[in-house]
């Protein structure tokens, strides 16, 4: 949809004069591009300026208070299957022409980017539990400053600067400013636009996350120690300590960092570097290759196939499931589940040869949704941190694959994304096969659940394997635990 089309669609929405046509139209933009949503939120913010300003005029015109009977949806983005909508559309009082004309032909109002009863909204909210003497707000009201006690559930938080901030409980969040909070203990996640360019993140003994875009998860544990993961964009972290000077660390895509106090000066601010690929192979306790069977697995005193039965599988046969003998499962077998998050079929494909001299055979075969994502069930894991690797790539493919992202479900949360923008590596050499590589908590009774979730406008997602190693790193305390 060109550009100017989507801004009148949405300024449509904003004046609730929208159709449920036109609705659809835009939610599936909004979940297609990542430019849509920072669009959005910024008209949204510039509707709720627009009505500070007017509020303080004589207007010779009544203002009229619309409320959009349609809701739009940001769901791959931020969290799948949640829903994040932006109330604050809803609660506007707007003077309909006058409020286009601005917005369009004025895009820069030079107004103090704050709402003017809050600082933020409440956005959306699942299952959440919020402490006693907590403040217990309803989805689409304005928040001021002040500390969320989320026991448990999830909660977003739009500011008004547009930043918005995913809590998982259990979870304690202040709001101290437009484009500032501070995190005493759980977890989060920010997205932050280009309205919200650095949006900081303060935590216990002086320590500071500032947001130089797009994306970032922060958990901060019993002990007070920080740990903060970039998944898209740069981070700047930086820890004052008394007995020394500031200590820096910037962060980009892929990078974790952790801050303990307790550490001697030189270890306070670690960056955690990940082991070598090849090393998490041989360490790993689980291996499979997605195979047709198991006569052409890849390496076989290396992965094991996971052989399916036929070249397709209909929903109806699935999910896909076999037990494996691992030794990261107290029963000695784990059992790994298979399926399509749509209602499509499971397909095989037997690809080029391929000669990895690290991968062996791995990679000529694939697993895939040919309409939509991949969702891969593990039970039976002792409690734990683990790493897990998936390969992503097609051999017979000689231009750019498709895009997809990755969502957890497990200890730490429901749904939570690790990953975005990972791209299907394709051709016969595979000089550099896409690997999604990212940890998952177990809590010894509950299954994980892996989401590889397609973004870009070819759905096609496969896989070829996967391996999952043990790790001591990152510490999980019951605290953080839902």
């Amino acid at each position: 949809m060109p550009e100017r089309e989507l801004d009148n669609l949405m300024l449509r929405y904003l004046d609730g004069i929208v159709t449920p046509d036109e609705v659809d139209a835009m939610n599936q933009q909004l979940q297609q591009e990542t430019e849509a949503q920072d669009r959005f939120i910024e008209l949204t913010l510039r509707y709720a300026l627009l009505h500070d300003a007017l509020q303080g005029m004589d207007s010779r015109q009544e203002p009229v208070n619309r409320e959009p009977t349609f809701t739009p949806t940001l769901r791959s983005r931020f969290s799948r299957g949640r829903s994040v909508w932006y109330a604050m559309a809803a609660s506007l009082m707007l003077v309909a022409g006058i409020a286009t004309y601005v917005l369009v032909s004025n895009p820069s109002t030079g107004f103090n980017p704050r709402a003017s009863h809050g600082i933020a909204l409440l956005t959306n909210a699942t299952g959440a539990v919020f402490a006693d003497g907590s403040r217990q707000p309803e989805i689409g009201a304005e928040l001021d400053a002040g500390t969320l006690s989320l026991l448990s559930g999830s909660a977003q938080v739009m500011f008004s600067t547009g930043a918005v901030v995913d809590l998982r409980g259990p979870c304690t969040f202040a709001m101290t400013e437009p484009n500032r909070g501070h995190l005493f203990s759980g977890t989060l996640e920010v997205y932050v636009p280009d309205t919200a360019h650095g949006f900081t993140i303060t935590a216990p003994h002086n320590v500071r996350v500032i947001d130089l875009g797009t994306r970032f998860i922060m958990q901060v544990d019993s002990d007070g120690v920080s740990d903060v993961r970039v998944l898209k964009g740069t981070v700047m972290v930086e820890v004052d300590r008394p007995d020394s000077e500031k200590r820096y660390a910037l962060l980009t895509a892929d990078q974790r960092v952790r801050v303990d106090p307790a550490l001697s000066v030189a270890e306070t601010l670690r960056i955690i570097e990940r082991p070598p690929l090849g090393q998490a192979i041989d360490q790993a306790g689980l291996r499979i290759d997605f195979q047709l069977d198991a006569e052409n697995c890849s390496a076989p005193d290396r992965f094991t196939a996971m052989g399916m039965p036929t070249e397709k599988l209909d929903k109806i046969d699935l999910p896909w499931t076999q037990s494996l003998v691992s030794p990261l499962s107290a029963s000695g077998q784990i059992t790994v589940s298979v399926d399509t998050d749509d209602d499509s079929a499971l397909d095989f494909r037997r690809r080029t040869d391929s000669t990895d001299p690290l991968l062996g055979r791995l990679l000529e075969d694939q697993i895939k949704n040919q309409n939509g994502g991949l969702v891969m069930t593990l039970s039976n894991l002792s409690a734990g941190t683990y790493r897990m690797v998936s390969w992503h790539h097609d051999c017979d493919l000689g231009a750019a694959g498709n895009v997809f992202e990755v969502h957890v479900s497990d200890a730490l949360g429901a749904q939570r994304l690790v990953l975005v923008d990972q791209i299907v590596s394709t051709g016969p050499s595979a000089a550099a096969p896409t690997v999604a590589d990212f940890d998952i908590v177990a809590d010894g009774e509950h299954p994980v659940t892996i989401i590889y979730s397609p973004t870009s406008e070819d759905r096609e997602t496969p896989c070829n394997g996967l391996t999952l190693t043990r790790l001591d790193e990152p510490r999980v305390s019951s605290a953080q635990q839902p």
